[in-house]
């Protein structure tokens, strides 16, 4: 199933798209960040800090 990986920026409201990704049906954010979380840099942490990532099925 194709997903769209959209983050919310917490303080200011903000909804961009990060990501698009194939994966399993049922597949969520959580999984996509322990995913992501063996290759996250300074950058990928301090947003997770500012705000959530939301898995949103196309």
């Amino acid at each position: 199933m194709k997903y769209t990986v959209e983050f919310k920026d917490l303080l200011t409201g903000a909804v961009s798209p990060i990501d698009n990704i194939e994966a399993p049906e049922g597949y969520t954010a959580e999984q996509y960040i322990s995913d992501c979380a063996s290759n996250a840099d300074q950058e990928w942490n301090e947003m997770l800090a500012h705000g959530k990532v939301i898995i949103v099925s196309e």
